[in-house]
């Protein structure tokens, strides 16, 4: 794994702890997303959306971080 294929989804700022084989059309329909946020490169990710790094699997070092999906549903918005 490398550390831009880890990515945490959080849906209106809560992180969102899925099981391995969940998807994100799993968790939401369409019908209630207002935003989508992709932060790709860990360096980049907001620090309200920074979680905890999964363990330690191949390339991914300590130092590593993970990339985030950031969903802000229309119950959030409004």
């Amino acid at each position: 794994m490398r550390a831009h294929d880890c990515l945490h989804l959080f849906v209106d700022g809560v992180l969102h702890q899925a099981q391995s084989d969940n998807q994100i059309d799993r968790v939401l329909t369409t019908s209630v997303v207002y935003a989508i946020e992709v932060y790709e490169n860990p360096n980049m990710v907001p620090l309200q959306f920074q979680a905890s790094l999964p363990p330690k699997r191949g390339l991914l070092t300590t130092k590593a971080g993970c990339g985030a999906i950031v969903v802000w549903t229309k119950s959030r918005a409004g």
